[in-house]
């Protein structure tokens, strides 16, 4: 799951949580964005990948050449000193990881951070490498989120509650209520894509530093809005990508790694206000790039000059 954190928003306070999945959109009945829209951000490129952990799927972005990244906790070992993989569904296909390619990257104080590199077995076909982003988000700038998080029911739920205790209290309304937002489906995930704007945090910036059980992550964030097609994560999403467009082209710029709720917020829900965390892949790319390879020579025959022009990723 996506880590959930609490955290003051106006009166309230927000957790996050290790864990998320497919994300929640809002509007209509909750089963959109079930396929690539007709501007595909990369739709393809997002995956599942099995923690072993918790016993359910998470999410995963293949970058490239066999290369996928995610969120650390989501593939850690039970010790979380290591790693431990299942198995990987990308586009259609299953794989297994070569674990012993796997690398959880680096701040630049040399603290881990909730990223995981990792090399499948086989390299799937058909699907373009990414272009990572190379500077920080902007306030406000449009995006696109994707992860294999939870279905939620059709209906908005309404509560009431108690700000003046410490967890707050919620009781359901028949509405309108003082918060608004969706209970997620028992057991239910799909991968889903929803979009969002970039939201700076206090003081302004659009980056911050989230230090949690898995590590010290360079993050930006998003806020959840009754907004339709708004995306918030969820259980499952974690590891799931996040893409804007530099110019005319799509760039991958960030990793789901946790989300931030109110002060005793029932589980298993997504309302509005709620945030989502990402990693900010510019802080990280220069570290990625010098672990991934370029194409082998066998590739560049078989993809042609295609292939190696997508490999560039210094320019965006």
């Amino acid at each position: 799951m996506l880590p959930r954190i609490l955290r003051p928003l106006a009166a309230a306070l927000l957790l996050t949580s290790p864990q998320s999945y497919a994300v929640v959109v809002a509007g209509g009945d909750g089963t959109q964005n079930l396929s690539a829209p007709t501007d595909d951000f990369g739709w393809a490129n997002v995956g599942r990948v099995f923690d072993t952990q918790d016993g359910f799927f998470v999410s995963g972005v293949y970058l490239g050449d066999g290369w996928m990244l995610s969120a650390y906790h989501g593939v850690r070992n039970a010790g979380a000193t290591g790693f431990q993989f299942g198995s990987v569904f990308l586009n259609g296909g299953s794989y297994t990881v070569n674990a012993m390619t796997a690398v959880r990257l680096q701040n630049a104080d040399t603290t881990l951070a909730d990223l995981a590199l990792f090399q499948l077995t086989s390299i799937p076909a058909g699907l373009p490498s990414l272009t990572l982003a190379s500077a920080n988000p902007t306030n406000g700038r449009a995006l696109t989120m994707m992860g294999n998080g939870p279905d939620r029911n059709a209906a908005e739920t309404h509560w009431n509650v108690n700000t003046m205790v410490n967890p707050w209290t919620w009781v359901e309304t028949g509405g309108p209520g003082d918060l608004q937002g969706y209970k997620w489906t028992p057991g239910a995930q799909s991968l889903r894509w929803g979009t969002n704007n970039i939201t700076a945090f206090s003081g302004g910036s659009t980056t911050d530093v989230l230090n949690n059980t898995f590590g010290k992550t360079t993050i930006f964030k998003t806020n959840f809005n009754d907004s339709t097609d708004e995306a918030q994560a969820g259980g499952g999403d974690s590891g799931g990508g996040v893409f804007w467009k530099v110019g005319s082209n799509w760039v991958l710029g960030g990793i789901m790694v946790s989300t931030g709720i109110f002060s005793g917020q029932p589980a298993s829900t997504s309302v509005f206000g709620d945030e989502t965390y990402s990693a900010n892949v510019a802080t990280y790319r220069s570290q990625i790039i010098s672990i991934i390879p370029e194409p082998s020579s066998a590739l560049l025959v078989l993809a042609g000059a295609g292939l190696l022009a997508r490999r560039r990723r210094a320019q965006k």
